[in-house]
């Protein structure tokens, strides 16, 4: 009898030990500590088409955007325009056009994360395209932002380098791991490169196939980059219907009703049979618990969703377009709630002076559709859509200041940076 006793004991004992195994650990928690919320200003980038008459964003702009309350800018620049040549000197033209750019955006009380807009590709002189990992080495993509840094380094108006905005498709196009394997050899050594010119600046690392949320964990399955100041951030993208245009492949008007995009990916199976929000959320999640189970940190450096004012500027009658526009905010409150959670960093995109409310004679449409702000002050140096500068009847500047807010503004109203937060 005391010998079945004890081995019901011991069987008792084996099977509350199974049990406990089979309790799943808590998920680990995200990195936690202070994080800016603003927006892509995308002028500066625009103008390169404008070539001698690239110009700035005006300083009204940064007001602006500081007094609807942004803390950051992420400021796209062209490799090719402030580099020419692959391995040459900076121009010398486009970086005081920089450095105005961030003066302007500081004074205003901005901190600016410079953003080389690049999609890891080089457009030469003689008009040749060349892709990192075939035509470009990791030593010249390093030496571009070695000659970087002297400029901006000691600037009071920088925070960050993002170091490059989405590359892809560098092994054909497959955005596989091949093309993970050399943006993690390019980067790193981009990292080498300015931690060894003594730059202490944060630094923004983005995944190959565009950054994006879906793939950023499985493209690299680990954090890569070995920072001796461990200050890098991974930076992913996310639009809530992928692509960022709002636009079905074939067809160049854009779509801008979110029930349109909840109904064709849940009738297609995009969404894996989960409502089109409960997707959107669950993209934002993984990268969310990449970051986590790796104990790093993580910023969004795009995200975007059409506004009211675009919607009703197409045609959509203001009660349909402002149904649609409350379906769109309510997503993004949701997601902006979860990037609150996770200490995650995010800018907008996208704003500009470029983009103008409708007035007598204004160029046909609008250089990006999503944009969350229309703003301007007319300084003599901006443009419309079309590069031509704003003039009044006796041709002299257009003295115009828009000051507008549009949708959007409702949802990164409520989820502004956190400065305050203790640091992990």
């Amino acid at each position: 009898m005391a010998m079945t006793l004890c081995r019901l004991l011991s069987i008792a004992t084996l099977m509350v030990l199974a049990v406990a195994g089979c309790v799943a650990e808590p998920p680990p928690e995200p990195v936690k500590g202070p994080y800016l919320r603003g927006v892509n200003t995308m002028t500066f980038l625009w103008f390169e088409g404008y070539e001698d008459q690239a110009g700035n964003e005006s300083p009204a702009s940064y007001e602006f955007l500081a007094r609807h309350g942004m803390a950051t800018v992420r400021l796209p620049i062209s490799w090719e325009r402030i580099q020419p040549q692959l391995g040459g000197e900076l121009a010398p033209v486009e970086v005081a056009r920089l450095r105005t750019e961030i003066a302007r955006a500081h004074q205003a009380g901005l901190g600016v994360i410079v953003d080389l807009h690049a999609g890891c590709r080089h457009r030469g002189p003689d008009g040749a395209t060349k892709i990192c990992g075939t035509g470009i080495s990791a030593e010249q993509f390093s030496d571009v932002w070695t000659r970087l840094s002297p400029v901006l380094r000691n600037d009071p108006g920088v925070v960050a380098y993002d170091i490059m905005n989405e590359p892809h498709d560098l092994v054909g196009d497959e955005n596989g791991r091949a093309d993970a394997e050399i943006w993690e050899e390019f980067s790193q050594a981009a990292v080498d490169a300015l931690r060894g010119a003594g730059d202490r600046h944060r630094l923004m690392i983005e995944g190959v196939s565009w950054s994006n949320v879906d793939t950023f964990g499985t493209l690299h399955p680990t954090p890569w980059i070995t920072d001796p100041l461990d200050n890098v951030v991974y930076s992913a993208h996310q639009y809530f219907e992928q692509a960022g245009r709002y636009t079905v492949s074939g067809d160049d008007v854009p779509q801008w009703r979110y029930s349109f995009w909840a109904k064709r990916f849940e009738s297609d199976g995009t969404t894996g049979g989960r409502p089109f929000d409960e997707w959107n959320l669950q993209r934002l999640e993984h990268f969310v618990d990449w970051l986590a189970h790796h104990q790093v940190r993580g910023d969004i450096g795009e995200v975007g969703w059409p506004s009211h004012q675009e919607m009703v500027a197409a045609g959509i009658p203001a009660a349909e377009a402002a149904d649609e526009t409350r379906q769109w905010n309510s997503l993004a409150d949701r997601w902006f709630a979860i990037a609150d959670a996770a200490y995650l960093s995010v800018t907008y995109f996208a704003a500009s002076g470029l983009q103008f409310i409708e007035f007598p004679g204004s160029p046909p449409g609008l250089p990006e559709a999503n944009a969350v702000f229309v703003h301007s002050g007319g300084n003599g140096e901006l443009r419309d859509a079309s590069g031509q500068l704003l003039l009044d009847a006796n041709g002299d500047v257009q003295p115009r200041v828009v000051d507008t807010a549009n949708s959007q503004y409702d949802v990164l109203s409520k989820h502004l940076s956190r400065t305050d937060l203790p640091v992990d």
